[in-house]
């Protein structure tokens, strides 16, 4: 008996990608029997899956997110994307149902693993134009096989890796603002080092046309907005806080 999974071949993240794109996989159970599943990925640090691995009751359906990490820069509109994901799932035994999902799968893996079926998934990169998307959708789903993993399929298991469960949207905002902040001053670093191995003096210019007074107060200024920013969402927080624990009941 097979889970419905949707999108059943192609998982769309509309672009611009240099921003966290989130999309949805559902995963539906028409049976009367209470059913595991988990996610994996070819790319573990790319993606974060949320939940990555649950239960869906009989005759239900279950939502899962996932979400592709900003990119530092936007790939060519021709870009190909080989990322996959593979959803794995199995009717749940009798005497395992009061079973944590975290030790339920170790055990399974251990003793059933002949009955764990599986599905497999395609990525694609795919613009806000609806032609141009469904164009791009339909050459994604050309190249696909079905979508039980069967055959020579089975070399790209070994590829598998469970996707990472990530935090809640606020951490995954900021752990993404905090990416950009320090790729930007790792670049800036970069630049510095190379002026600085120059026999050049200090006061010429540094590379890209930045003078080394600059770089070094960017750099300072990057610093000092991350720790800005900790600050603020820190700050929010507890008036959030605040705001719930000094509301009186009305007398």
């Amino acid at each position: 008996m097979s889970l419905t999974i949707e999108p059943e071949e192609v998982l769309a993240f509309t672009r611009p990608l240099n921003r966290l794109v989130k999309e949805s996989l559902t995963i539906t159970n028409p049976h009367g029997v209470d059913y595991a599943y988990k996610v994996k990925t070819t790319a573990p640090k790319q993606y974060c899956v949320r939940p990555n691995a649950g239960k869906v009751t009989a005759n239900s359906t279950e939502s899962v997110q996932v979400m592709l990490q900003a990119m530092r820069e936007e790939p060519a509109a021709d870009f190909k994307c080989k990322d996959k994901f593979l959803v794995q799932y199995i009717a749940i035994p009798e005497n395992m149902r009061d079973l944590p999902i975290s030790e339920l799968w170790p055990v399974v893996e251990k003793t059933q693993k002949n009955m764990i079926q599986q599905h497999k998934l395609k990525c694609a990169f795919v613009p806000e134009d609806q032609n141009e998307r469904n164009e791009i959708l339909n050459e994604a789903r050309a190249g696909s096989i079905a979508p039980g993993v069967n055959g020579s399929d089975q070399a790209t298991l070994g590829d598998m890796h469970e996707a990472e469960q990530g935090g809640s949207d606020e951490k995954d905002a900021w752990q993404q603002e905090k990416k950009v902040l320090l790729e930007k001053v790792a670049s800036m670093q970069e630049e510095l080092q190379s002026a600085k191995s120059s026999r050049e003096p200090v006061a010429q210019v540094a590379p890209q046309g930045y003078s080394l007074a600059t770089l070094l107060f960017v750099s300072l200024l990057v610093g000092f907005a991350s720790y800005a920013i900790f600050l603020m969402k820190t700050n929010n927080h507890v008036q959030d806080n605040n705001t719930t624990t000094t509301a009186v009941p009305a007398s």
